[in-house]
């Protein structure tokens, strides 16, 4: 009899266990995936190592407007239109190459054929370094900027097919002696928010949604990513002979 009633515990327990471990296991199994702010802050200058710092890059951005190849190669960089979304595409630049030895940088319209020459000292390497440069203002104790950018998860999610998470960005502004979160105010202002490729720490798309949502829609999607793949050739000026050569710099000296 007592062998009986130990068995009828021992399945009673057993059941009430396979229960608790049904009910449980989910939020168990989510919360183990989710990433700290540190994590997807690490994330992102995980990414930025993985671009070695835009030596030899090429990718193609995608949004509502157009899309376009963006190529990278030592002080060198080159946008070139690959097609455009707009009824009105006129003044719409065809490319534009950055030569830093040169302190240049040549715009092409061929709407207009023209060709503007002007100087320039520094060259935007996209949004990955924007983060990263978010990222290492706010681990900053020494100085109090006027605002600081956290990047917090909110949930795993698939662009493309490539495995990311995505994350919505958090700003503070220094107030009265200590940061404020502006959103706490006023959740329904959009933010920006990234998806980021888990493998690699690459930011693969760029959107707004509000700050009490949990799900947009990407309006800019960054895809084809090589390495190693730009040539000099790349970067070479080649216009026809009838485009028009604006000398930026000249024309202010005139003015």
């Amino acid at each position: 009899m007592k062998k009986f009633i130990f068995s009828i515990i021992t399945i009673i327990v057993l059941l009430l266990i396979i229960l608790l471990f049904k009910i449980f296991a989910p939020n168990f199994l989510t919360s183990t995936s989710q990433y700290s702010n540190d994590d997807v802050a690490n994330l992102i200058l995980k990414g930025v190592e993985n671009f070695d710092n835009m030596n030899n890059v090429s990718f193609e951005i995608q949004t509502d407007s157009s899309k376009s190849r963006h190529y990278y190669k030592g002080n060198k960089f080159k946008m070139l239109l690959l097609e455009s979304f707009q009824p009105d595409s006129e003044n719409i630049l065809s490319a534009y190459i950055i030569d830093l030895d040169q302190k240049k940088q040549y715009s092409i319209r061929d709407s207009k054929k023209t060709l503007v020459v002007q100087t320039v000292n520094s060259i935007n390497n996209g949004i990955q370094y924007t983060l990263a440069q978010h990222i290492e203002s706010a681990r900053n104790p020494n100085i109090n900027y006027q605002y600081k950018y956290e990047y917090q998860y909110v949930k795993d999610e698939s662009l493309e097919g490539k495995d990311c998470i995505f994350v919505k960005q958090i700003i503070y502004a220094f107030e009265n002696g200590t940061y404020i979160d502006i959103n706490t105010g006023h959740p329904e202002e959009e933010i920006y928010v990234y998806w980021i490729e888990k493998s690699t720490g690459f930011v693969l798309g760029i959107s707004k949604m509000p700050s009490n949502m949990d799900s947009a829609t990407p309006g800019v999607i960054i895809r084809n990513i090589t390495f190693g793949e730009v040539v000099d050739s790349d970067f070479e000026i080649n216009i026809p002979e009838d485009y028009t050569i604006i000398d930026m710099d000249e024309l202010r000296k005139k003015n």
